[in-house]
């Protein structure tokens, strides 16, 4: 099921082509499938807004939760694109610094963050937001070294990372409170 060993599942540790997929089981996008299609569907957001060439206004869903049970809100969000934008590269960072090039990100109310971006940024909710995938504050405002962290991965996908067996398996439990419903398969091993 998969061509070689992903590291630890986190945005800093796997992603390519080839370990996407695996990423996804864990992690969350604004919209969903991806940027690939013509046009992503609300998923993490339930609203993406143009205000105006520069600006965005992104509402969440409210209900979420980490897998380690702590609420989703706009302030991981937030916190996203401003660690993908100031921290280390990865492969989503050109979607914070570069195209588009976000200038700022900042909670409007506690459902919505304003998205701010240096340039016009006309594709902000059909390429970035179904591209990015989304990580919890909670766990990531601490990491000041990325490629090297080893804890668990978190996400609010539709599997919780089980279990990691170097250059062996990846173990993932369906996650029973997903706010998409549970999977139909209970556990998958890579």
């Amino acid at each position: 099921a998969i061509p070689r060993d992903a590291g630890n599942l986190t945005p800093y540790m796997a992603g390519d082509a080839h370990d996407d997929f695996m990423l996804e089981l864990i992690y969350d996008k604004l919209r969903a499938p991806s940027p690939y299609v013509e046009e992503p569907k609300p998923w993490l957001a339930e609203e993406i807004r143009r205000l105006d060439s520069r600006t965005w206004d992104v509402r969440v869903r409210s209900g979420i939760q980490w897998h380690d049970g702590v609420q989703f809100s706009a302030e991981d969000v937030k916190f996203t694109f401003e660690y993908y934008r100031d921290g280390p590269v990865n492969r989503w960072t050109h979607h914070t610094s570069k195209v588009p090039r976000i200038r700022d990100a900042f909670i409007v109310d506690s459902s919505t963050v304003r998205i701010v971006c240096a340039d016009p940024c006309p594709a902000f909710d059909r390429v970035t937001a179904a591209d990015l995938p989304i990580i919890p504050r909670h766990v990531w405002r601490q990491v000041k070294a990325p490629r090297t962290f080893t804890d668990p991965p978190i996400g609010t996908g539709p599997f919780v990372w089980v279990q990691h067996v170097p250059d062996q398996f990846y173990r993932f439990r369906a996650n029973r409170n997903y706010f998409k419903g549970a999977p139909v398969i209970d556990e998958l091993i890579l």
